[in-house]
C-alpha cells in the first residue's frame, strides 16, 4: 500500500478514482498548454515572416528611392563638373565687344564637337556662330562670333557660350530644343555690343 501511495500524485486526492481524474485533468491541461504554445510559435513565426517580408519590401522600396536620388545627384554633380571645365576665357564677362569678336577658351572635350554659341537677349534666339572648333591637346580653342550687324545690334546684350556636343550642330539660328539633350554648356559670359 505504501507503494501505491507513492504513485498517487500530490494534492488533495485520496482515492484511485480521484487520482485518475487528476491524471486526466493534468493530461488535458498539458495538451491544451502544448497546443497553445505551438499555436503561439506558429503565429509568431507567421507574423515575423509577414512583417519581415513587409519590412524588406518597404526597405527595398526605400533603397530604390535612395538609389535614384543618389543617381540624380551624381548626374548633376557630373554635369556641374563638366560644365566648370568648359569655359570662355576671352572676352571676359561684362566686356564691350565689336561686331566681330575673337572668342577663346578651354575645353577638356577635344573628342566632341565644340561650338561658340551666342544668345541674343533682345531676339531671344541662339545662334551657333563658329565650329566645330579645333581643340588642342591642352584644351585651348579659339573661334569668333558676330554680334548683330553693321546697322543692328549696337548697345545690345548677348550671352556667349561654348557648347560641346557629340552630334554636329548647324551654323546659324538654332532653337534651344534642337540642341542635343546631352550637350555640355559652359557658364555664359555676358557682353554688350559697342
Amino acid at each position: 500500500m505504501a507503494e501505491q501511495e507513492q504513485r498517487v500524485p500530490p494534492g488533495p486526492v485520496k482515492t484511485a478514482e480521484e487520482a485518475l481524474k487528476y491524471a486526466k485533468r493534468q493530461f488535458w491541461l498539458t495538451l491544451i498548454l502544448g497546443i497553445t504554445k505551438l499555436t503561439a510559435v506558429v503565429l509568431g513565426l507567421s507574423l515575423t515572416a509577414y512583417f519581415g517580408i513587409r519590412t524588406v519590401r518597404l526597405t527595398g522600396a526605400d533603397i530604390g528611392t535612395k538609389v535614384e536620388q543618389v543617381r540624380e545627384d551624381v548626374v548633376q554633380a557630373d554635369r556641374s563638373f563638366r560644365q566648370s571645365q568648359l569655359r570662355i576665357l576671352s572676352p571676359v564677362s561684362g566686356a564691350s565687344v565689336s561686331e566681330n569678336e575673337a572668342i577663346s577658351g578651354r575645353s577638356p572635350y577635344w573628342a566632341l564637337n565644340n561650338y561658340v554659341v551666342v544668345f541674343s537677349l533682345k531676339a531671344k534666339t541662339y545662334f551657333v556662330q563658329d565650329g566645330p572648333l579645333n581643340v588642342s591637346p591642352a584644351g585651348a580653342w579659339s573661334g569668333s562670333a558676330t554680334f548683330g550687324g553693321a546697322q543692328a545690334g549696337a548697345s545690345e546684350e548677348y550671352l556667349v557660350y561654348c557648347v560641346a556636343s557629340e552630334k554636329p550642330l548647324p551654323l546659324g539660328p538654332l532653337p534651344l530644343e534642337r540642341f542635343p539633350k546631352n550637350a555640355i554648356w559652359s557658364e555664359p559670359i555676358d557682353v554688350t555690343r559697342k
